[in-house]
């Protein structure tokens, strides 16, 4: 539960983006890439740098740099992430992200 709750907060914070499909793939893959990273023996900071904008935007697919270190942290540092990673990984921040951006139908 701890680990959705913090997934939702980084969702919440690039749901302003135009498509959010995309949003969501790419949250999955820089999740993917992070555990990997992490998996790999490279340190929050050579993972950062290798993640982070390329132009010095610091932003990138419309989600910031300060996104992708909060990500990292997450892979490397919370315990519910610990053996999380690959495919799997990245298609479950994919899937709850798509589902914040539907709103039930009314029920009357």
């Amino acid at each position: 539960m701890k680990k959705i709750l913090a997934v939702l907060l980084i969702i919440v914070s690039v749901a302003a983006h135009a498509d959010p499909e995309l949003t969501c793939l790419w949250l999955g893959s820089t999740y993917k890439i992070a555990a990997k990273q992490r998996d790999l023996g490279m340190s929050p900071q050579e993972a950062f740098d290798n993640d982070k904008s390329s132009d010095g935007s610091g932003s990138q697919n419309g989600v910031s740099d300060k996104i992708v270190k909060r990500i990292i942290n997450q892979v490397y540092f919370d315990n519910d992430f610990a053996d999380a990673g690959g495919q799997a990984l990245a298609d479950q921040i994919y899937k709850t992200c798509m589902r914040t951006q539907y709103k039930p139908l009314p029920e009357n």
